[in-house]
């Protein structure tokens, strides 16, 4: 669990889309609902496969505050 948080830390402190599948959810527990962005959750998302694809074409959130 340890490697899968850490990598999801670096990857979002990199600026660059994380997409959230419902599995997923207990590793980002507490940023869930959050506004983030860049950062794509499927749980009540009917667009999540565009909204990650759009994320991606962006590249990179600049605007994050890391964490």
């Amino acid at each position: 669990m340890y490697d899968v948080q850490n990598f999801i830390q670096v990857v979002y402190n990199y600026y660059k889309p994380i997409a959230v599948a419902s599995t997923a959810d207990m590793y980002l527990q507490n940023i869930e609902g959050a506004n983030l962005p860049g950062v794509i959750f499927s749980n009540n998302n009917d667009n999540f496969h565009d909204d990650f694809i759009t994320a991606i074409a962006k590249q990179r959130f600049w605007e994050r505050k890391k964490f």
